[in-house]
């Protein structure tokens, strides 16, 4: 609604913003097409009165970088009681912790369980340079304990890959179908179906490959540890009851014998038999051996 986003006397903006704004009826047949698709549907409210007209429609509220510390318009969406979704351009640390805290109050005043609040990194520059992106600061978004995301304005797909990789769990992209629909700098920075496409694609491999995050042993690695790892062998030949020193001992592959970090098992004992050199040592082969490692 233009004129509850713009002074009068912004005339030449006011008049673009009613070329191009939609009724709400218009956002009634959008959020019903959604709905038809199995899409959600979410719309950023710029004033009070469309918030509540919007609150019939989506299952959760974006709240826009030029609205982060609109906090009468945040006051009446934290009362929602639905998710909210910050867009946090030209917003510093403090200022986003200062944000999280005022919803987290208006919810407590009102008794609403938290539903939900993502932070999304954002810098509010069309289209944004690389220099500029700072994609790293979903970390410290991720820091602030709320769902860490990015608002791209960057040309191409490669800022919200990183993101991704760097934790970010709401990826928010200009759409357009035609990059050349107009010279508004929107359509320049937006991705076209195909493109939008690649980076969803992209998206779920990164996802694929950044795993749990748990160290572990994958099942395609038990095959190779055996193989790969190296075992305590004989650096010479040694006659049955010849006393093992460290110079007799070297350390090959596979790791089917005693494994390395355990020479002093060895040296200093007898050997109950005959070893060859290149051969693995194991406790069994110890006179002494007791059968405890």
């Amino acid at each position: 609604v233009p004129e509850t986003l713009v002074s009068s006397q912004q005339a030449q903006r006011l008049e673009q913003l009613k070329r191009i704004c939609l009724s709400y009826r218009d956002f009634e047949i959008l959020a019903a097409d959604a709905r038809k698709k199995n899409a959600i549907f979410l719309s950023t409210p710029f004033d009070l009165k469309s918030a509540e007209f919007l609150n019939a429609l989506v299952p959760a509220f974006k709240i826009a970088s030029g609205d982060n510390n609109f906090f009468p318009l945040i006051d009446y969406l934290a009362s929602t009681g639905k998710p909210l979704i910050v867009s946090t351009g030209m917003a510093l640390t403090e200022e986003m912790m200062a944000l999280k805290e005022f919803i987290l109050h208006a919810w407590e005043t009102r008794k609403i369980q938290s539903p939900g609040l993502a932070f999304l990194h954002c810098v509010s520059s069309y289209p944004t340079q690389p220099v500029e992106a700072n994609v790293r600061a979903v970390e410290a978004i991720k820091n602030l304990g709320v769902v860490p995301g990015y608002s791209d304005h960057t040309l191409g797909i490669l800022a919200p890959l990183a993101a991704v990789s760097l934790g970010a769990k709401i990826i928010e992209k200009h759409f357009t179908l035609d990059k050349n629909q107009s010279s508004f700098r929107d359509h320049q920075l937006s991705l076209n179906p195909d493109e939008f496409l690649e980076m969803v694609l992209k998206i779920r491999e990164i996802e694929v490959l950044l795993g749990d995050g748990t160290k572990k042993i994958g099942p395609s690695e038990l095959a190779v540890k055996r193989e790969a790892r190296r075992s305590i062998v004989a650096s010479r030949d040694l006659e049955k009851g010849a006393m093992i020193a460290s110079s007799d001992l070297e350390w090959l592959r596979p790791g089917h014998g005693l494994e390395p970090g355990k020479e002093h098992l060895l040296v200093g004992q007898k050997i109950r038999r005959e070893i060859r050199k290149g051969e693995s040592l194991n406790l069994e082969d110890l006179v002494s051996h007791s059968g405890v490692v």
